[in-house]
Protein backbone atom coordinates (compact mmCIF):
# COMPACT_ATOMS: atom_id res chain seq x y z
CA UNK A 1 0.00 0.00 0.00
CA UNK A 2 1.54 3.40 -1.26
CA UNK A 3 0.60 5.83 1.45
CA UNK A 4 1.48 9.51 1.89
CA UNK A 5 0.50 12.60 3.75
CA UNK A 6 -1.04 15.39 2.34
CA UNK A 7 -2.42 18.71 3.75
CA UNK A 8 -5.66 20.53 3.14
CA UNK A 9 -6.98 24.14 4.40
CA UNK A 10 -10.07 21.83 5.60
CA UNK A 11 -11.44 18.70 6.15
CA UNK A 12 -15.27 19.74 5.51
CA UNK A 13 -16.61 20.86 2.64
CA UNK A 14 -20.35 22.59 2.31
CA UNK A 15 -22.86 19.72 0.61
CA UNK A 16 -25.48 20.76 -2.51
CA UNK A 17 -28.20 18.98 -1.08
CA UNK A 18 -28.91 18.40 1.26
CA UNK A 19 -29.28 21.98 3.28
CA UNK A 20 -27.10 22.90 6.31
CA UNK A 21 -25.16 19.45 5.38
CA UNK A 22 -21.18 19.13 5.26
CA UNK A 23 -18.93 16.40 4.08
CA UNK A 24 -15.76 14.69 5.45
CA UNK A 25 -13.65 12.08 3.68
CA UNK A 26 -10.18 12.18 5.97
CA UNK A 27 -8.59 9.90 3.35
CA UNK A 28 -8.16 9.66 -0.62
CA UNK A 29 -8.40 5.91 -2.10
CA UNK A 30 -8.98 2.94 -0.77
CA UNK A 31 -7.38 -0.12 0.79
CA UNK A 32 -10.89 -2.28 0.20
CA UNK A 33 -10.44 -2.21 -3.66
CA UNK A 34 -13.58 -2.29 -4.59
CA UNK A 35 -13.83 -3.19 -8.40
CA UNK A 36 -17.34 -0.91 -8.46
CA UNK A 37 -16.09 1.87 -5.96
CA UNK A 38 -17.71 4.70 -7.50
CA UNK A 39 -14.91 7.26 -6.19
CA UNK A 40 -12.26 5.46 -8.32
CA UNK A 41 -12.76 8.87 -10.32
CA UNK A 42 -10.69 10.73 -7.64
CA UNK A 43 -7.44 9.48 -9.23
CA UNK A 44 -7.76 11.82 -11.90
CA UNK A 45 -8.23 14.44 -9.66
CA UNK A 46 -5.64 14.00 -7.34
CA UNK A 47 -2.88 12.56 -9.99
CA UNK A 48 -2.59 9.05 -8.81
CA UNK A 49 -1.76 6.39 -11.51
CA UNK A 50 -1.37 3.87 -9.62
CA UNK A 51 -4.27 1.09 -9.49
CA UNK A 52 -7.02 1.88 -7.02
CA UNK A 53 -7.15 0.27 -4.10
CA UNK A 54 -2.85 0.75 -4.07
CA UNK A 55 -2.34 4.07 -2.69
CA UNK A 56 -3.95 5.88 -0.09
CA UNK A 57 -3.21 9.47 1.16
CA UNK A 58 -3.85 10.40 4.51
CA UNK A 59 -5.34 13.83 5.08
CA UNK A 60 -3.76 16.67 7.47
CA UNK A 61 -5.45 19.90 8.12
CA UNK A 62 -5.70 22.85 10.77
CA UNK A 63 -7.64 22.11 13.87
CA UNK A 64 -10.80 23.55 13.35
CA UNK A 65 -11.37 27.11 15.20
CA UNK A 66 -13.86 28.34 17.21
CA UNK A 67 -15.39 30.19 14.26
CA UNK A 68 -15.74 26.91 11.84
CA UNK A 69 -16.90 25.20 15.12
CA UNK A 70 -19.82 27.76 15.41
CA UNK A 71 -20.58 27.53 11.51
CA UNK A 72 -21.09 23.76 12.14
CA UNK A 73 -24.01 24.38 15.44
CA UNK A 74 -26.68 22.17 14.34
CA UNK A 75 -25.33 21.04 10.91
CA UNK A 76 -25.48 17.33 9.25
CA UNK A 77 -21.73 16.52 9.13
CA UNK A 78 -21.78 13.28 6.60
CA UNK A 79 -17.91 11.04 6.99
CA UNK A 80 -17.05 8.79 4.60
CA UNK A 81 -18.75 10.05 1.32
CA UNK A 82 -15.94 8.97 -1.28
CA UNK A 83 -13.78 7.20 1.05
CA UNK A 84 -14.02 4.61 3.98
CA UNK A 85 -12.99 6.72 6.99
CA UNK A 86 -12.55 3.35 8.72
CA UNK A 87 -10.30 1.44 6.19
CA UNK A 88 -7.61 -0.84 7.21
CA UNK A 89 -4.97 2.46 8.10
CA UNK A 90 -7.23 4.53 10.24
CA UNK A 91 -5.79 1.65 12.99
CA UNK A 92 -2.48 3.46 12.16
CA UNK A 93 -3.15 6.90 11.27
CA UNK A 94 -6.32 7.94 12.99
CA UNK A 95 -7.40 10.75 10.96
CA UNK A 96 -11.25 10.15 11.31
CA UNK A 97 -10.72 9.62 15.19
CA UNK A 98 -8.83 13.09 15.41
CA UNK A 99 -11.95 14.28 13.40
CA UNK A 100 -14.97 13.07 15.60
CA UNK A 101 -12.35 14.26 18.63
CA UNK A 102 -12.47 17.62 16.98
CA UNK A 103 -16.47 17.57 16.30
CA UNK A 104 -17.52 16.52 20.06
CA UNK A 105 -16.78 20.41 20.51
CA UNK A 106 -19.88 21.54 18.79
CA UNK A 107 -23.81 20.16 18.90
CA UNK A 108 -23.97 18.74 15.59
CA UNK A 109 -25.30 15.26 14.09
CA UNK A 110 -22.98 13.02 12.67
CA UNK A 111 -23.56 9.82 9.78
CA UNK A 112 -21.07 7.57 8.76
CA UNK A 113 -20.79 5.18 6.02
CA UNK A 114 -18.27 2.42 6.35
CA UNK A 115 -17.54 -1.63 5.76
CA UNK A 116 -15.48 -1.94 9.09
CA UNK A 117 -16.30 -2.60 12.50
CA UNK A 118 -13.40 -0.72 13.26
CA UNK A 119 -15.90 2.06 14.37
CA UNK A 120 -16.50 0.30 16.98
CA UNK A 121 -13.23 1.97 18.46
CA UNK A 122 -14.54 5.18 18.98
CA UNK A 123 -17.92 4.45 20.38
CA UNK A 124 -16.44 6.33 23.93
CA UNK A 125 -16.59 9.27 21.00
CA UNK A 126 -19.99 8.66 19.03
CA UNK A 127 -21.49 8.75 23.17
CA UNK A 128 -20.94 12.17 22.81
CA UNK A 129 -22.53 13.09 19.59
CA UNK A 130 -26.45 13.86 19.80
CA UNK A 131 -28.06 10.72 17.75
CA UNK A 132 -25.10 9.87 16.00
CA UNK A 133 -26.30 7.62 12.89
CA UNK A 134 -23.27 4.73 11.77
CA UNK A 135 -24.30 3.35 8.42
CA UNK A 136 -22.31 -0.30 7.22
CA UNK A 137 -22.55 -1.07 3.37
CA UNK A 138 -23.79 -4.26 2.97
CA UNK A 139 -24.35 -5.93 -1.00
CA UNK A 140 -24.56 -9.59 -0.26
CA UNK A 141 -24.68 -12.20 2.61
CA UNK A 142 -22.87 -14.84 0.83
CA UNK A 143 -18.70 -14.09 1.89
CA UNK A 144 -17.63 -15.59 -0.95
CA UNK A 145 -19.41 -12.98 -3.11
CA UNK A 146 -18.18 -10.43 -1.12
CA UNK A 147 -14.49 -11.48 -1.23
CA UNK A 148 -14.35 -11.87 -4.91
CA UNK A 149 -15.55 -7.80 -5.37
CA UNK A 150 -13.73 -6.20 -2.18
CA UNK A 151 -11.09 -6.86 0.27
CA UNK A 152 -12.85 -5.05 3.43
CA UNK A 153 -13.99 -6.92 6.94
CA UNK A 154 -16.47 -10.08 6.43
CA UNK A 155 -19.80 -9.06 6.31
CA UNK A 156 -20.55 -10.79 9.18
CA UNK A 157 -18.37 -8.65 11.14
CA UNK A 158 -20.08 -5.79 9.92
CA UNK A 159 -23.49 -6.93 11.06
CA UNK A 160 -22.30 -8.31 14.85
CA UNK A 161 -20.85 -3.98 14.67
CA UNK A 162 -24.38 -2.86 13.44
CA UNK A 163 -26.14 -4.96 15.95
CA UNK A 164 -23.66 -4.21 19.13
CA UNK A 165 -24.12 -0.47 18.21
CA UNK A 166 -28.01 -1.09 18.10
CA UNK A 167 -27.80 -2.59 21.10
CA UNK A 168 -26.04 0.39 22.47
CA UNK A 169 -29.04 2.82 21.62
CA UNK A 170 -27.28 4.12 18.27
CA UNK A 171 -28.96 4.62 15.21
CA UNK A 172 -27.72 2.21 12.66
CA UNK A 173 -28.30 1.84 9.04
CA UNK A 174 -27.98 -0.76 6.43
CA UNK A 175 -26.34 0.64 3.47
CA UNK A 176 -27.83 -2.02 0.71
CA UNK A 177 -25.98 -0.94 -2.10
CA UNK A 178 -24.55 -1.52 -4.38
CA UNK A 179 -27.24 -3.21 -5.86
CA UNK A 180 -25.83 -5.67 -9.05
CA UNK A 181 -29.05 -6.12 -11.58
CA UNK A 182 -30.49 -9.36 -11.17
CA UNK A 183 -27.61 -10.71 -8.96
CA UNK A 184 -28.10 -8.93 -5.43
CA UNK A 185 -31.27 -10.35 -3.29
CA UNK A 186 -32.89 -7.51 -1.39
CA UNK A 187 -35.19 -9.52 0.85
CA UNK A 188 -32.82 -11.85 2.33
CA UNK A 189 -30.24 -8.68 3.44
CA UNK A 190 -33.66 -6.60 4.75
CA UNK A 191 -34.38 -10.12 6.64
CA UNK A 192 -31.19 -10.70 7.89
CA UNK A 193 -30.79 -6.32 9.11
CA UNK A 194 -34.40 -5.36 9.81
CA UNK A 195 -33.79 -6.22 13.57
CA UNK A 196 -30.51 -4.48 14.08
CA UNK A 197 -30.99 -0.84 12.42
CA UNK A 198 -32.99 1.76 11.92
CA UNK A 199 -32.70 2.50 8.14
CA UNK A 200 -32.46 1.01 4.91
CA UNK A 201 -31.04 3.21 1.66
CA UNK A 202 -31.43 0.83 -1.32
CA UNK A 203 -29.19 2.03 -3.65
CA UNK A 204 -27.72 0.44 -7.78
CA UNK A 205 -25.30 -0.06 -9.59
CA UNK A 206 -23.78 3.40 -10.61
CA UNK A 207 -20.94 2.59 -13.05
CA UNK A 208 -18.80 4.29 -14.86
CA UNK A 209 -15.15 5.00 -16.20
CA UNK A 210 -12.55 2.43 -14.66
CA UNK A 211 -15.21 0.65 -12.40
CA UNK A 212 -17.89 0.21 -15.41
CA UNK A 213 -14.92 -1.31 -17.27
CA UNK A 214 -14.24 -3.28 -15.02
CA UNK A 215 -18.06 -4.54 -14.17
CA UNK A 216 -18.73 -5.17 -17.84
CA UNK A 217 -15.45 -7.65 -18.07
CA UNK A 218 -16.51 -9.68 -15.29
CA UNK A 219 -19.86 -9.70 -16.55
CA UNK A 220 -19.05 -10.82 -19.82
CA UNK A 221 -16.79 -13.69 -18.21
CA UNK A 222 -18.68 -14.72 -15.02
CA UNK A 223 -22.63 -14.27 -16.26
CA UNK A 224 -22.85 -13.65 -20.08
CA UNK A 225 -26.18 -14.35 -19.89
CA UNK A 226 -27.03 -11.01 -18.19
CA UNK A 227 -24.67 -9.25 -20.57
CA UNK A 228 -27.56 -7.44 -23.07
CA UNK A 229 -29.38 -6.08 -19.66
CA UNK A 230 -26.33 -4.65 -18.41
CA UNK A 231 -25.17 -3.42 -21.62
CA UNK A 232 -28.51 -1.89 -21.67
CA UNK A 233 -27.81 -0.04 -18.52
CA UNK A 234 -24.38 0.69 -18.43
CA UNK A 235 -24.34 1.61 -22.18
CA UNK A 236 -27.27 2.70 -23.77
CA UNK A 237 -28.08 4.21 -20.68
CA UNK A 238 -31.95 2.79 -20.30
CA UNK A 239 -33.05 3.35 -16.92
CA UNK A 240 -36.33 1.72 -17.07
CA UNK A 241 -35.24 -1.77 -15.12
CA UNK A 242 -34.31 0.50 -12.53
CA UNK A 243 -37.88 2.31 -12.62
CA UNK A 244 -39.21 -0.99 -12.45
CA UNK A 245 -37.17 -2.13 -10.03
CA UNK A 246 -37.87 0.34 -7.68
CA UNK A 247 -41.68 0.36 -8.28
CA UNK A 248 -42.01 -3.44 -7.96
CA UNK A 249 -40.18 -3.03 -4.09
CA UNK A 250 -42.14 -0.27 -3.16
CA UNK A 251 -45.16 -1.74 -3.44
CA UNK A 252 -43.92 -5.20 -1.74
CA UNK A 253 -42.60 -3.02 1.54
CA UNK A 254 -45.62 -0.85 1.81
CA UNK A 255 -47.73 -4.37 1.73
CA UNK A 256 -45.75 -5.44 4.30
CA UNK A 257 -45.75 -2.21 6.69
CA UNK A 258 -42.53 -0.76 6.03
CA UNK A 259 -42.46 2.80 5.49
CA UNK A 260 -40.87 3.08 1.79
CA UNK A 261 -39.65 6.80 0.83
CA UNK A 262 -38.06 8.37 -2.50
CA UNK A 263 -36.90 11.05 0.52
CA UNK A 264 -33.11 11.79 -0.16
CA UNK A 265 -32.76 12.28 3.53
CA UNK A 266 -31.09 9.44 5.65
CA UNK A 267 -32.83 10.38 8.83
CA UNK A 268 -36.49 10.24 9.08
CA UNK A 269 -39.45 9.41 11.22
CA UNK A 270 -41.57 5.95 10.33
CA UNK A 271 -39.56 3.31 12.20
CA UNK A 272 -41.00 0.70 13.83
CA UNK A 273 -38.95 -2.07 15.69
CA UNK A 274 -38.07 -4.73 13.11
CA UNK A 275 -39.37 -2.60 10.08
CA UNK A 276 -36.61 0.46 9.64
CA UNK A 277 -37.34 2.66 7.07
CA UNK A 278 -36.94 1.65 3.23
CA UNK A 279 -35.11 4.93 1.88
CA UNK A 280 -35.41 4.77 -2.35
CA UNK A 281 -31.90 5.19 -4.28
CA UNK A 282 -32.75 2.56 -6.74
CA UNK A 283 -34.38 4.93 -9.37
CA UNK A 284 -33.50 8.54 -7.95
CA UNK A 285 -34.59 10.26 -11.36
CA UNK A 286 -37.90 10.16 -9.61
CA UNK A 287 -36.30 13.34 -7.66
CA UNK A 288 -35.97 15.36 -10.66
CA UNK A 289 -39.38 14.48 -11.97
CA UNK A 290 -41.41 15.22 -8.55
CA UNK A 291 -40.43 18.04 -5.62
CA UNK A 292 -37.31 17.16 -3.82
CA UNK A 293 -38.56 15.44 0.01
CA UNK A 294 -41.98 14.69 -0.64
CA UNK A 295 -43.31 11.18 -0.48
CA UNK A 296 -44.34 8.84 -3.00
CA UNK A 297 -47.88 9.17 -3.58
Amino acid sequence: MITKEIYRKTILNKAKFPANTYTANPYVGCPHACRYCYAMYMSQWTGHTEPWGTFLDVKKWPNLTDKQLEKLEGCDIQIGTVCDPYNPMEAQFQRTRHLLEELTKVNCHVTIITKSSLVLRDMDLLRLFRDPLICFSIFTLDEKEKASMETSDTVEARLKAMETLYSEGMKTGCFLAPVFPVLTKIPPIIERVRNICHYIMIERLQLRGKERENIMKWIGASHPELWTLYDSIYHSHDLSYWKNYRNFYRDQFQKLGYKFTDNDSMMQDGYSEGKPVIINWLYREFMDENPRRVEFQ
